[in-house]
């Protein structure tokens, strides 16, 4: 009989191996030094595996960790500020967020990473302003992080609809050399469980000329861009504005939609525009939460995916979504796709990634 650190025994297994959700019925799972070493009936695995420590989870079932896939977490402190709320981002949300100290993030992290975790979540996708702050919260957590440094060239005020936003060189700058110090200090750290991405905050909040450099440097680096991406009609009038092109076309036209490129929410995207992304090798992050939320809109996932897309799922902010639970988002997914192809059955669904690592 082999020792082993812990044997978890359960009546339902879903491993997601091969066909359906890999479901196993009463059986038990060996893990070693951290590792799952295999998985088998329970009866057989209690006489070939003694454990140090055993959990008999008779009432529960046995998943994979979650991946969330777009989150920020610091906004958790201003839960429903965005909801119910025109111009969310600038009247619903801005007054407060552009007013939170560190102390208020870190607060907000702590109380979304309870959150998640308690719902099943252990990676994170994390995009936000302050990755020095965060990221020993998330290493003490013990979870798997791929955290974003926000780069931004718009002045960080409240702007009316219309009102074309301002840029700053030195601010787009400084963001940009933050989001690299922390991917040369902080890729692959806490024993690889961390990594850093690239993070314009969209197409609109940087100019042409920072948005071709980031991709330089992240190219270089072999690095993801983690971007907002035609995220609604405000980034749709802003870059109408600017350049004359809808989003997509712009970045289509600058050589920016390739396999980098994880592009979060297609709020405002039509079918052929998710088309043409996911036709590029970009990904996708869906957020059926947050976006049915605060926009009242299904993002085009199900178009992405026929096109060869992969999409994951995330959470994205607390001050719309109300929370960080993963099934939440399940739910919602499969229930707001129903409805918008009214097709009740399995066809309507979308096959998104929410589950990964164990």
């Amino acid at each position: 009989m082999e020792n082993v650190d812990l044997l978890v025994c359960a009546p339902h297994f879903f491993t997601m191996n091969g066909d359906g959700v890999g479901y196993c019925p009463n059986s038990a799972m060996a893990v070693d030094r951290g590792k799952i070493i295999t998985l088998g009936p329970r009866e057989e695995m209690l006489n070939l595996y003694r454990g140090n420590r055993i959990i008999d989870a008779m009432d529960h079932a046995v998943l994979p960790g979650f991946i969330d896939a777009h989150m920020h977490t610091t906004l958790c402190i201003l839960r429903g500020l965005a909801q119910d709320t025109d111009h969310w981002m600038m009247y619903g949300l801005g007054p407060f967020s552009n007013q939170m100290d560190d102390n208020a993030a870190e607060l907000g992290a702590k109380l979304a990473i309870i959150e998640a975790v308690r719902a099943g979540t252990t990676t994170f996708g994390e995009f936000g302003y302050r990755p020095d702050l965060l990221l020993p919260v998330f290493e003490k957590t013990g979870v798997r992080t791929q955290i974003t440094g926000t780069i931004r060239e718009a002045v960080e005020r409240i702007y009316a609809p219309g009102e074309l936003y301002e840029f700053d060189p030195d601010q787009g700058a400084h963001t940009l050399n933050t989001c690299m110090d922390t991917f040369d200090r902080y890729n692959g750290s806490a024993d690889g469980r961390v990594t850093v991405l690239f993070g314009p905050q969209g197409p609109d909040f940087v100019s042409r000329s920072l948005l071709l450099k980031i991709q330089r440097l992240a190219r270089e680096r072999k690095a993801k861009i983690h971007m907002h991406t035609q995220q609604g009609d405000r980034e749709t009038a802003q870059m109408m504005m600017r350049y004359g092109m809808r989003p997509i076309a712009w970045l289509e036209a600058n050589g920016f939609l390739d396999k980098n490129l994880i592009a979060v929410h297609l709020t405002d995207a039509d079918e052929d525009e998710a088309q043409l992304v996911a036709g590029r090798g970009a990904s996708m992050i869906l957020c059926s939460g947050s976006i049915g939320i605060i926009d009242g809109i299904v993002p085009p996932a199900r178009a992405f995916q026929d096109a060869g897309g992969m999409v994951a799922l995330g959470s994205d902010q607390a001050p719309g979504n109300n929370c960080h639970n993963i099934f939440n988002e399940m739910k919602l997914t499969a229930l707001f796709n129903k409805i918008r192809y009214q097709v009740p059955g399995r066809d309507a669904g979308l096959a998104c990634a929410a589950h990964g690592d164990h």
